[in-house]
This record gives structure tokens, sequence and C-alpha cells, in this order.
């Protein structure tokens, strides 16, 4: 049994607000590496701590669930 589009977009947005979190805390993460450096290590820290963010940022946006969602969904939709 396939779950009901009312279902899925709940799942979705439960996903989706969770990944949006964590994109807070991985932008929060950088903030605090680029303030807590000394200011004549700074473009060390900085460059270091956007390369870490950068890679934070692609891995969450691979967890993005939308295609496996809007496959559902069509399915779902398709078969009601």
């Amino acid at each position: 049994m396939s779950a009901s589009p009312s279902d899925l977009h709940e799942r979705t947005r439960a996903q989706l607000a969770r990944v949006d979190e964590r994109v807070g805390t991985a932008w929060n993460e950088y903030l605090a590496m680029t303030r807590a450096g000394a200011p004549a290590s700074y473009a060390q820290t900085e460059a270091f701590a956007w390369r870490r963010l950068r890679r934070s940022l692609a891995d969450l946006a691979a967890e993005r669930p939308m295609g496996e969602i809007e496959d559902e969904l069509s399915r779902a939709v398709l078969h009601d």
C-alpha cells in the first residue's frame, strides 16, 4: 500500500525541516570558526571554514528528499 499524498507531504515537510535545521547549524559553525580565530590567521581560518561549510551544504543538499518523494507522490496520484 502506498502512502497518501497528505502523508507524503507531511513526511517531506518534516525531512526538509530537519535538513534546514542542519543547514543553519552548518552556517553557525562557520561563523563560530571565523570569529574564534586570531585576526592574524583569519584568512587561513576562513578558507578552512568555508571549505568545511561548502562540503556540509553539499552533503545536506544530497539529503533533500525531493526526488524520492516526488516519485512516490506521482505514483500515489496516478494510482488513486
